[in-house]
């Protein structure tokens, strides 16, 4: 397990390496939580390559 602290007074780039499960959780109950994804592709809701896992 890695987990990445991270605050919007020192953003940060966190790599999501391909074939890992993650998630993204806001720690703060006053700011709203603000993300940037880039992928390689498009999304293509017709032959999805994501899929949901409890983490």
């Amino acid at each position: 397990v890695m987990e990445f602290y991270v605050s919007g007074d020192k953003p940060e780039c966190v790599q999501m390496l391909p074939g890992y499960t993650h998630s993204i959780v806001n720690l703060s109950d006053t700011q709203p939580l603000v993300t940037l994804m880039w992928a390689n592709e498009m999304f293509d809701a017709e032959h999805p390559d994501t899929f949901g896992e409890k983490v």
